[in-house]
């Protein structure tokens, strides 16, 4: 089982020379990667698997330290679906739900496209309390005020509230959204689809990147319209 940062650093857990989980594998062992990376590179890893006579699902999450430590992460999983069900047992102590989403790969595609939704919605957010500070608005009026509305879902009620309390403790960091933004916005140029959406949110996280921002938790995106 495989949680790492991005495709360099799953391959080097599966495939380095001599030390790689692979060499290691048994026949018939469920490997999981729970990493978020890229379909391609799920595929790749999923066929060496196979080669091995092991059978890989790729299992990211949503959620982040807060939810893995209640044990409320939501597990995306493609991949054999009997696999998927005798691994159900695995991530209980961590899932709040497992989710089998469809075949090897499409673990990967779901959560790519969890990530870029939440990163345009901070790009938004962000923007936007920037825009409410400069008519008027107290900073953190501004983000309390937004939290009563139903169409601002919890977390980027949380979120607005640490831009404007300045909260860049990192927990999910604008370099790590940054890459899923790239990873999906590869796999979209790869597959014909069109995310003008997610190309926008990845402009303003460099531009974060670019102040000096990478390693601050995302709420830190607001410095780049304060």
């Amino acid at each position: 089982m495989s949680m790492v940062t991005d495709d360099a650093a799953a391959r080097s857990v599966w495939l380095e020379a001599e030390i790689g989980a692979l060499h290691g594998l048994k026949a018939g062992t469920i490997a999981l990667e729970c990493s978020t990376v890229t379909p391609a590179w799920i595929r790749k890893l999923g066929r060496a698997v196979e080669a091995a006579r092991a059978t890989l699902l790729d299992a990211p999450v949503a959620g982040s330290r807060p939810q893995a430590e209640a044990g409320e992460l939501v597990f995306m999983i493609g991949g054999d679906a009997e696999a998927a069900e005798r691994v159900l047992p695995v991530l209980a102590p961590l899932a709040a739900n497992r989710l089998h989403v469809g075949a090897l790969g499409q673990g990967a595609v779901l959560k790519l496209t969890v990530n870029a939704l939440f990163a345009a919605q901070l790009e938004s957010v962000a923007e936007l309390l920037g825009f409410l500070v400069k008519n008027g608005f107290e900073a953190n009026e501004a983000a309390s005020l937004l939290a009563n509305f139903p169409i601002v879902a919890p977390p980027i009620g949380g979120a607005a509230k640490m831009m404007a309390a300045k909260n860049t403790v990192p927990i999910f960091t604008i370099d790590l959204i940054e890459k899923d933004l790239s990873y999906i916005l590869d796999t979209a140029r790869d597959t014909g689809a069109d995310l003008p959406g997610a190309t926008s949110a990845r402009a303003a996280f460099r531009r974060a990147q670019a102040k000096g921002l990478g390693q601050a938790n995302v709420s830190g995106l607001s410095a780049v319209f304060a």
